[in-house]
């Protein structure tokens, strides 16, 4: 108790004498001498104070907070934790990657002189085809088409999205070219269940392979029937050939009656120099027919229809006018980040979010522009393919009109070169017209050979390397173990805050504070009491206090 009785000199200031065993005894010691107040030196510092009022808050003064505030530090810490755990549990769910690889051969186009080569491209036709790729794999109708699988359509992860699961497919895959080689990734980063989305991915992937690579194989069919047609017409022509050529060497009998003169040479040239031309004619209409038929499948495919829109959308103002807005409102947030403070105020985020409102308009008006010059240019003629058919009749007729021309002068010099009685002559002109026949015949199986083979092919050019496969980017013992850690770090950090607002009250924290820190000396310190019964009247607590006192 402390005293400050003017009588008590002192040599009588009492403190409690301890005992052998560490406890505090009845009896009562000196008290040290009061240590007198130092006077401020002139022209010094004035003196530190108490260190009980000038001390840091160390690891005492901490332990001694919290033994006060102990009930409040455990309530609030557990509750920190728990809000901590949860938020930490929302922010950081179970994500997982999931990767495909596939492998996209590039081939030159097969030519009309019957050869295909594999092989390098040039380096901007090359970028065109992986666009024209990267395109089609994350149009509309292959996705819509991976979505629309009953399997697919049942997976929660696509149930989920609802009415907005192709925009959702169509933001969330990333496909690209891996340094710009013939590899190509497909990519779904996100929360939702990895075994669904590597359901979704292959979808895809088979999607891709049937509705762009089973078409091309179609087209290429169109193109070998329309060789096996002309295939057909060279081959009765040439069994004509050697059906005249067997009866007039019977008719002949197979003699030879050479006949010198220039004017049975001169036929000859002629008659060669018109199979030429007819034969050249024929290659030419052949060649016709073949582009026709190539023109015709290239224009109803649906990449061009897709190159057809994104040409559209391309020209369209208000797209323009969207992506206008999106560089200058960009470029004054990137101007307010860096003059302000931290990078971040509340004028920043709400340009932010002006921004990404902006996005989302541009997105819902180029879905809708792109359904509805997609719908345009299904129902619109094309213009481009009925001048390019006007064109080829026009072809087509000349080219007719001129291989009947020569194939009339040429009956006329055959047959004034069978009346000059050119016997060995004409079996011999006739004979090399069958082989010229022949060889065409053999160009063309060639050409069907190739055409075989390119529809066979045409599958294999792309081969999936690594079907859809999941990778943890957070499991769920990382998800427990980052709650975990910020429930003990929220915890910790409440407990300190808590002992903190405790020391700024600069609160004592025994007898020697009192001695100490307020000049006070102290008589001597009562023990503590176990129970509010211990201070019973009539108790030896009590007694002692009483006697203390």
């Amino acid at each position: 108790m402390a005293n400050h009785d003017s009588d008590i000199s002192r040599s009588e200031v009492m403190y409690p004498a301890a005992m052998a065993n560490g406890g505090l005894s009845q009896s009562m010691i000196p008290a040290p001498p009061l240590a007198m107040p130092v006077a401020p030196v002139p022209g010094g510092v004035l003196p530190r104070g108490p260190e009980i009022l000038s001390g840091s808050f160390d690891l005492t003064w901490l332990l001694n907070c919290l033994r006060r505030k102990w009930l409040m530090a455990l309530l609030m810490g557990a509750l920190a934790a728990f809000v901590a755990g949860v938020a930490l549990l929302f922010l950081f769910p179970v994500s997982s990657s999931v990767t495909a690889y596939l492998e996209l051969k590039a081939k030159q186009p097969s030519t009309l002189t019957g050869k295909s080569t594999y092989g390098a491209m040039a380096a901007k036709e090359f970028e065109l085809f992986q666009q024209s790729q990267l395109t089609l794999f994350r149009s509309q109708f292959v996705l819509k088409a991976a979505l629309a699988r009953g399997p697919i359509a049942e997976l929660p992860a696509v149930v989920k999205e609802g009415e907005d699961a192709l925009t959702w497919l169509t933001e969330s895959l990333r496909v690209s070219f891996p340094n710009k080689g013939e590899i190509l990734e497909i990519r779904y980063d996100g929360d939702e269940s990895a075994s669904d989305m590597i359901k979704v991915v292959d979808a895809v992937i088979d999607a891709y392979r049937q509705e762009v690579l089973v078409k091309d194989k179609i087209r290429y069919s169109g193109t070998r029937d329309t060789l096996r047609d002309l295939r057909a017409q060279t081959a009765k022509e040439l069994e004509d050939k050697i059906d005249r050529y067997r009866t007039l060497s019977k008719e002949l009998g197979g003699g030879d009656t050479p006949l010198a003169g220039a004017m049975i040479t001169m036929l000859r040239t002629d008659i060669h120099s018109i199979q030429a031309q007819i034969q050249q004619a024929k290659g030419d209409l052949i060649d016709l027919e073949v582009d026709k038929t190539v023109a015709i499948q290239q224009a109803r495919s649906p990449s061009a229809l897709q190159q057809a829109v994104e040409a559209e959308l391309a020209q369209d103002p208000l797209i323009g006018n969207f992506r206008d807005e999106k560089y200058a409102m960009a470029q004054q947030i990137r101007h307010m980040q860096a003059t302000t403070r931290g990078g971040t105020s509340k004028q920043i985020k709400g340009m932010q979010a002006q921004y990404q409102r902006l996005e989302q308009e541009e997105a819902q008006y180029k879905r809708t522009a792109e359904a509805e010059i997609r719908e345009r240019l299904k129902s619109a003629p094309n213009e481009q393919l009925s001048s390019m058919m006007t064109e080829y009749v026009l072809r087509r007729d000349n080219l007719n009109n001129h291989i009947a021309e020569l194939q009339a002068k040429h009956d006329a010099k055959m047959e004034e070169l069978l009346q000059h009685g050119e016997t060995s002559g004409s079996v011999d002109l006739l004979k090399s017209e069958i082989e010229q026949l022949q060889e065409v015949l053999r160009e063309m199986d060639f050409k069907l050979r190739s055409e075989d083979v390119e529809e066979e092919t045409a599958l294999e050019r792309v081969r999936v390397m690594q079907p859809a496969q999941a990778r943890e980017k957070i499991n769920r013992f990382e998800r427990f173990a980052i709650a975990i850690l910020g429930g003990i770090a929220a915890f910790c950090a409440t407990c300190y805050g808590v002992a903190l607002i405790e020391f700024r009250r600069r609160r004592l924290n025994g007898p020697a504070d009192v001695d100490e820190g307020l000049g006070i000396r102290v008589l001597g310190a009562l023990p503590s009491v176990s129970s509010r019964k211990a201070m019973a009247q009539g108790g030896a607590i009590a007694a002692q206090l009483s006697e203390s006192i």
